[in-house]
């Protein structure tokens, strides 16, 4: 039996220490308009604690919603990221290789969007690459 017990507690060691639970939702105008009420969905940040011996989830905080019909939409994206980060930095008892793993997470639920400067970057460079190297080859 303790044997059992033994390999079970190094199983629940090595399982990451959170989670992420999806809630859907309705927005608050749900009263006014109920048919055409829009679903949000819910990051809600759970932690792994062992009471009396097993396994239970405590709800440590809201991360952050973002409406179900504009999860494609990039300006969606950024403001349930922006409103994610700014939680988990606020949570103090968060490692920052525990940030990291929760914004692993949530990506595979809600795709974090790309930066527009980086995006702006590679698309400079890639216009001007040519030129660039035709003037390698001239100077050569």
């Amino acid at each position: 039996m303790r044997g059992d017990a033994a390999k079970a507690l190094a199983w629940y060691e090595n399982m990451p220490n959170f989670e992420i639970c999806w809630n859907r939702r309705r927005f608050l105008e749900w009263r006014r308009n109920p048919e055409n009420a829009p679903l949000l969905i819910e990051a809600i940040l759970l932690e792994r604690v062992l009471l009396d011996g097993r396994p239970q989830l405590e709800i440590v905080a809201w991360l952050a919603a973002i409406d179900e019909d504009r999860t494609d939409e990039a300006a969606a994206r950024d403001l349930f990221w922006r409103d994610a980060r700014r939680r988990l930095g606020k949570l103090r008892r968060l490692s920052p290789r525990d940030i990291w793993q929760v914004e692993i997470l949530l990506a595979q639920r809600i795709p974090k969007p790309q930066n527009a400067a980086a995006n702006g970057a590679r698309e400079r460079e890639l216009r001007y690459r040519p030129a660039q190297a035709a003037q390698t080859l001239r100077a050569r």
